[in-house]
């Protein structure tokens, strides 16, 4: 009986001296799972227990740094998005809207586009910006592509860029999409072409004019003095007039390239 009252007493020893440490491990974890990484497990020996509890607390004092890293980056990456001039978007592998920054919502107001709300799908806004079958081929082959998307009153153009995530195993694992505000650069083409093209017709003119009557002189009008001096006359007018009009040019081409020495004076108004 000695022996037995003995041996319970070591045994409850024994087993508060393990599982009392084992319960505070199993708590520790528990408040890591909820995210709470302050509380540290009170080590008071040295054997393989202790050491377990060395190691529990090690891992908390890591994944607090990690994760307080992870937001750090977190809220920079958001910073930025929010933060472009750009319009980004960004669906997840469903198909649902996950993220779109406020250059997104405002270029896509521009043209006239309705927005989904967040954990919405997302496909028809694809659609809308890129077209049916060019969506088509995008969620088939998985490669980039550029789409260009017009919008009137006031008219806009935007250009498109949609490019997938991570892709595993043939699984589109979501998509990004950019949008960028390309207006002032196409009706600068626009008026660039138009610039082309009028002083092509305005050289036009004179070149013909010349050509002709150098064509007359040549034909024999030459002989005649008061027809040669009159056609001279106005061949040296329509060369100065091209003359000037090249002149023009030169200069619209420096101011362009920024290379014009201003000459600046005062003046009365």
């Amino acid at each position: 009986i000695l022996a037995l009252v003995v041996s319970f007493l070591l045994g409850l020893i024994l087993t508060r001296t393990i599982t009392i440490p084992i319960k505070d491990v199993t708590d520790q974890a528990f408040n890591m799972a909820r995210g709470d990484f302050s509380r540290k497990i009170d080590v008071q020996t040295a054997d393989e227990i202790g050491r377990l509890g060395e190691t529990f607390n090690y891992l908390a004092d890591q994944l607090s740094y990690t994760i307080n890293e992870m937001s750090s980056e977190k809220s920079k990456v958001e910073a930025i998005i929010n933060n472009m001039s750009d319009g980004v978007a960004a669906l997840d592998g469903k198909g649902y809207l996950i993220q779109i920054n406020p250059s997104a919502r405002r270029l896509m107001k521009m043209i006239n586009l309705n927005i989904p709300a967040l954990n919405r799908s997302g496909f028809n806004l694809l659609r809308n910006l890129i077209g049916s079958e060019a969506t088509k081929q995008f969620i088939r082959k998985q490669k980039p592509l550029t789409a260009e998307i017009s919008g009137y009153n006031p008219e806009h153009t935007m250009q498109v860029k949609v490019a997938p995530f991570k892709v595993e195993k043939g699984k589109l694992d979501g998509t990004l999409i950019v949008l960028h505000d390309v207006t002032r650069e196409r009706e600068l083409t626009r008026r660039q072409e138009e610039f082309v093209a009028d002083v092509s017709h305005e050289l036009r003119t004179p070149l013909t004019t010349v050509k002709s009557y150098v064509e007359t002189l040549l034909d024999g009008a030459a002989d005649e003095p008061e027809v040669r001096n009159r056609f001279l006359n106005i061949l040296s007018k329509e060369t100065e007039r091209m003359v000037s009009m090249v002149r023009d040019l030169l200069v619209l081409s420096q101011i362009d390239s920024e290379r014009v020495d201003w000459q600046r004076s005062n003046v009365d108004l």
